[in-house]
């Protein structure tokens, strides 16, 4: 059987539809496949064991760089889409831009669905989907820990050994809680259309822009370590985030998050401070000129148990009687700025 390299999505149901009319099983699977390398074909070797037929379906390099930032991925996608397609245990391949695998799976209903991962099936989102049909799902346990990512961090490091980069100049940072300070706080927020800016964040966003200062995120994703919603569902709507601050040209240095729940007994989830200090072990960072902007206790505690300062923001909890309240992000961030601690720059100072 030779591989084929589908023109789009509508081609593949087709093939598909015509493999099960002769009786054949037929697998569906995806991936970046951005450098491919042994672990790649361990695993779609394994994911062949499970079927007739497997189909691979390849993240767009739109998509990739949604997922992974504006320097992935580093092989485009057309000749991404080639290699898949031409090894052996490959029946057939496309390439798709969505961000989730909903759409396809509704569109070629594979009769089974492959993923890699120690997931939980109760846990895996589209899983419903597929059962719905009468597909199953089958979960592939990653033994090799060949990645993508993890070859380029080599090649960057090798480069940076023979050419080092100028040392970055150490900035104060401003840590904001996302929930209830960026966006309204909904409870476990994980679908993308919920997102709602809360009321002064842009405003407050767009001062931050202007300063020249690290602007860090630190969270409690708690629904995650919960079953509510995964890790991907929170990166959606951290991508909604993005939409909505992009044409302010406001960006955020670092995003750190915690999806332990309560009774982990993790050092992330705030009160803990550990995705601050965190952040001042990876980053160029002054502690003694940081502050932290948050909505409960937990991110004053936090804040205090990684020795800066902090302000927070009106919400559901009460603040003792230290914490300085202000009514939202625009309030805290011209407070710091009324106070001298932030000075906004001209933003052809900024580096």
């Amino acid at each position: 059987m030779i591989s084929h390299l589908f023109s789009s999505r509508e081609d593949t149901a087709q093939a598909i539809k015509d493999w099960k009319e002769e009786g054949l099983c037929v697998g569906f699977t995806s991936g970046v496949f951005d450098l491919l390398h042994l672990g790649h074909l361990d695993y779609l070797q394994k994911a062949k064991e499970h079927c007739d037929r497997l189909v691979v379906a390849i993240n767009s390099d739109a998509s990739v760089r949604q997922n992974k930032g504006p320097s992935r991925p580093m092989v485009p996608e057309n000749e991404r889409a080639g290699l898949i397609a031409g090894l052996k245990p490959v029946d057939g391949a496309f390439i798709f831009n969505d961000l989730n695998n909903n759409q396809n799976i509704e569109a070629l209903r594979p009769d089974v669905y492959i993923k890699a991962g120690d997931y939980d099936i109760s846990r895996l989102s589209s899983a419903p989907l597929v059962h719905s049909y009468g597909g199953r799902v089958e979960l592939i346990p990653v033994v090799n820990d060949t990645s993508s990512t993890g070859l380029i961090e080599r090649i960057e490091a090798r480069s940076a050994r023979c050419s080092p980069a100028p040392k970055a100049i150490p900035r104060s940072a401003i840590f904001l809680d996302r929930d209830g300070v960026i966006n309204q706080d909904v409870g476990y927020l994980h679908r993308p259309e919920q997102f709602e800016l809360a009321q002064g964040a842009m405003e407050g966003l767009t001062l931050l822009a202007k300063c020249n200062v690290s602007v860090i995120i630190v969270t409690n994703q708690a629904g995650i370590g919960l079953g509510y919603f995964q890790h991907e569902d929170f990166f959606h709507v951290n991508r909604a985030m993005f939409k909505a601050c992009a044409p302010s040209g406001i960006r955020f240095d670092r995003i750190f998050y915690c999806p332990h729940g309560l009774d982990e007994g993790c050092q992330c989830r705030k009160p803990s401070p550990g995705m601050l200090e965190r952040a001042f072990e990876e980053l160029p960072l002054l502690r003694e000129s940081s502050w932290m902007i948050g909505d409960r206790v937990s991110d004053m505690k936090a804040a205090q148990a990684a020795g800066i300062s902090s302000i927070m923001v009106k919400g559901e909890e009460e603040p003792e009687p230290q914490d300085h309240l202000v009514d939202n992000l625009k309030d805290a961030v011209e407070y710091l700025i009324s106070k001298g601690h932030l000075e906004i720059i001209d933003s052809s100072e900024q580096t």
